[in-house]
């Protein structure tokens, strides 16, 4: 089943701060309404614009924490965040499945500087086929 990618925008990133993001993915033709991820790879990528020509800016690292119900973490570490030049930037969920490469959600996220060194709490994103479940922030020593 093809699943027309689903646009919803990040909370913030806060430069010099882990940032990780916990999510379900919808699939209304499973039992449980999750897409099943095994045998799947998930790619998610931060550009400075959503153009084929834009810069790369960042890599999340995905962990796929339950993949019958479709559950994963997006994780950007402390050294990661720090490097954002930019104020604003595009990411997109690539779903891999053998050779098959499907857009599954993109959007927009903005980048601010870190002022507070406690940890932020953001509230959960919910859009038609992507569903934030957490957000979990690490301090800033």
């Amino acid at each position: 089943m093809y699943v027309v990618p689903d646009r919803s925008d990040l909370p913030p990133i806060f430069r010099g701060r882990t940032y990780s993001l916990d999510f379900y993915l919808s699939d209304p033709d499973e039992a449980n309404g999750r897409m099943n991820l095994t045998g799947k790879t998930l790619k998610m990528q931060l550009r400075t614009s959503p153009k084929l020509e834009a810069s790369f800016v960042a890599e999340f690292e995905i962990t796929i924490t339950a993949p019958t119900d479709g559950e994963f973490t997006a994780a950007l570490n402390r050294q990661a965040t720090k490097s954002i030049q930019a104020s604003r930037a595009y990411f997109d969920l690539i779903i891999i499945d053998g050779e098959t490469e499907n857009p599954y959600a993109y959007g927009g996220v903005d980048i601010e500087g870190s002022v507070t060194r406690n940890p932020y709490q953001f509230a959960p994103i919910e859009s038609e086929n992507l569903h934030m479940t957490d957000i979990a922030e690490a301090e800033v020593q």
